[in-house]
Order: structure tokens, then C-alpha cells, then sequence
């Protein structure tokens, strides 16, 4: 009996935990400000809008304009101000890209 509740516990977490990582990414490329206060990256093509996660630190944003940085975090799908698909940050660094003023 215990061993059925433990393989049900642990077949429910691998689920939840399958689920809310459906939209985890990784993206690089060179960030660019855009009104009114949009931080935006684009990447494969594509413009995703950088907004802070709950769990990133307050000293690791705002992210810096026109610099290569590699962001980690998920897609989120709401259209805001930014006209973009939004991004939520979970946590970043810059990278080596050379990005133009």
C-alpha cells in the first residue's frame, strides 16, 4: 500500500513539474530599449518583451540597453505595452555578442 502512494506521489510531481516548465528558454542576443519602458531582446527572429521573474533578485535589473546578455526564463503569453511577447527573467548575464549604440 505504501508503495502505490509513493508511485502516485512521485508520477503527480514528475507531471506538475513537466507542466509548468512547458515554457522555459533560453535566449541570446543583443537587449534594446523601446518606448515608453520596454527592455526587448530578439532572438531567432523573434522580439520577446524582458520583465523581471518573481524570484530574480533586485540587483540584477534592469537590464542594461544595447549589450549582449544570454537570458534565462519562460515565455509568457500576454501581449503588453511592447507590442512583443512577453518574457519573464528568471536570471541573466551578459555574454560576448557585440551589439550596436
Amino acid at each position: 500500500m505504501m508503495r502505490l502512494g509513493f508511485a502516485f506521489a512521485l508520477a503527480g510531481g514528475l507531471c506538475a513539474g513537466m507542466a509548468s516548465g512547458a515554457n522555459a528558454a533560453t535566449l541570446s542576443g543583443c537587449t534594446k530599449f523601446e518606448v515608453p519602458y520596454c527592455t526587448v531582446i530578439s532572438s531567432s527572429g523573434t522580439k520577446y518583451n524582458l520583465v523581471p521573474g518573481p524570484q530574480l533578485p533586485n540587483n540584477m535589473w534592469p537590464i542594461p540597453a544595447n549589450i549582449g546578455v544570454t537570458v534565462v526564463g519562460e515565455k509568457v503569453d500576454v501581449l503588453g505595452l511592447c507590442f512583443s511577447q512577453t518574457f519573464r527573467v528568471t536570471t541573466w548575464r551578459r555574454n560576448r555578442l557585440h551589439c550596436p549604440k
